[in-house]
């Protein structure tokens, strides 16, 4: 069969990976480079080329086993290495540090009073969200699931939510709104290093070693149209012709939408036959993080010994992470979150914009939803958007779920499940 795949991110690119020599597989991009979030910068210090991911970077055996698994099968190198967080908080100043203990070091402030209370209350809501993650209850937003907790109020201003938020950058009340499923997912399955004896990892070089790990596999079966806008799409009997900006058209007999739900409304709303399936991806809401690679120290905790490998800052109304792993160089490389931000960091290596989902209580229904209409008129969908909570894991299962129908015996199948 032919299949067209428009959007060359995480989800489409291991679509085509696992579709590949199965079919005759077209994929589309519209930027110069594949990899979506996965994206690399090369900043020039100290004489080599040091890749900073911009996008998604690190990850954990225990929330993301597929992920990992393709890594393994495809031979890239993992870096292996402790998580450590720093919460700073302006207004009152104060700094809370987990773990505790680094590199042998004790920092016997962070076992003060205070501190070891909000360690103590931090495990409070990690053993209230067991049942939570058991049921994977989807309806309950942050704020809800908050509220009946027996929590302190200096406790949640200035632990926990400038915690929890660090991770999105969107205004505070937006943030409360999202599925306490899915933004405590992340920390009940990845709890910080010192508590639990699970590592984090990278791959080492950056994301795009792992992207092009995947192109150089495909074969020539499998065609990539890099800097290609698909304007618009035509069903052409039971499939469909792809439009691109530049006149050129391509039949398919499958299609396979690995943008993000926004993108893939886009595409299907003049399509009279979908107008269902573009009334249910509008339902997806999307906002947009700016991310910053710079040299800037301003970001950074004031004391250079309470550096982190995650900085999260926090003025009372929004909460933004740095981030910084010393064993890239001796001279500090970060990415930071700067939506928020009066002034643009300097150094200045590269600035990239983002689209994620706010993932509230009607993502998640939405999400189901869209469920019925996977295959319907051999048009599928992938996606991190499409299935579980929104994290590269779920891109991966994306694409796993479309070539389960599509190539059930691909032996690349066969190897991740």
């Amino acid at each position: 069969m032919r299949i067209g795949i428009i959007g060359g991110g995480a989800a489409g690119l291991t679509t085509a990976w696992l579709l590949d020599g199965h079919h005759e597989v077209m994929l589309f991009e519209q930027q110069a480079r594949l990899g979506g979030h996965a994206q690399t910068i090369q900043v020039e210090q100290e004489g080599r080329s040091i890749g900073i991911d911009a996008g998604f970077e690190f990850f954990s055996l225990s929330m993301f086993p597929l992920f990992t698994r393709l890594l393994e099968r495809l031979g890239v190198a993992l870096h292996h290495f402790p998580m450590t967080v720093t919460i700073s908080i302006t207004n009152p100043a104060r700094v809370s540090l987990l773990p505790p203990f680094r590199q042998g070091r004790v920092f016997w402030s962070a076992l003060a009073p205070r501190p070891l209370a909000d360690m103590l209350q931090f495990q409070h809501v990690m053993a209230q969200s067991a049942a939570l993650m058991q049921s994977e209850d989807t309806s309950l937003t942050l704020e809800q699931f908050l509220r009946p907790l027996r929590l302190s109020g200096a406790f949640r201003r200035e632990f926990l939510v400038p915690l929890l938020l660090g991770g999105w950058c969107l205004e505070m009340e937006e943030f409360l709104g999202f599925s306490a499923y899915n933004v405590l997912s992340y920390f009940y399955l990845n709890k910080p290093s010192g508590l639990t004896a699970k590592p984090w990892m990278e791959v080492e070089g950056g994301t795009a070693i792992y992207i092009q790990a995947l192109a150089d596999a495909l074969t020539q079966e499998t065609r990539l149209h890099l800097q290609t806008d698909v304007t618009r799409l035509e069903r052409s009997g039971a499939g469909y012709v792809v439009h691109l900006a530049d006149g050129r058209a391509y039949e398919c007999d499958e299609l396979v939408l690995a943008t993000n739900a926004a993108q893939a409304r886009g595409l299907l709303s003049p399509l009279e036959s979908q107008h269902a399936l573009a009334q249910c991806l509008g339902a997806f809401e999307y906002f947009q993080t700016t991310i910053a690679v710079h040299g800037d120290q301003r970001l950074m905790p004031a004391r250079r010994d309470h550096w982190s490998l995650v900085n999260i800052r926090c003025d009372g109304r929004h909460s933004s992470s740095t981030m910084w792993k010393p064993w890239k160089g001796h001279t500090p490389i970060f990415k930071s979150w700067i939506t928020y931000e009066d002034r643009v960091p300097e150094p200045l290596f590269a600035l990239a914009t983002y689209s994620h989902p706010k993932v509230t209580p009607a993502y998640f229904r939405a999400q189901a939803e869209l469920a019925a209409f996977q295959g319907r008129d051999h048009l599928w969908l992938a996606g991190m958007y499409t299935r579980g909570v929104d994290c590269h894991e779920s891109a991966i299962r994306s694409a796993i779920r479309v070539a389960q129908q599509l190539a059930p015996d691909s032996a690349r199948l066969k190897w991740l499940l």
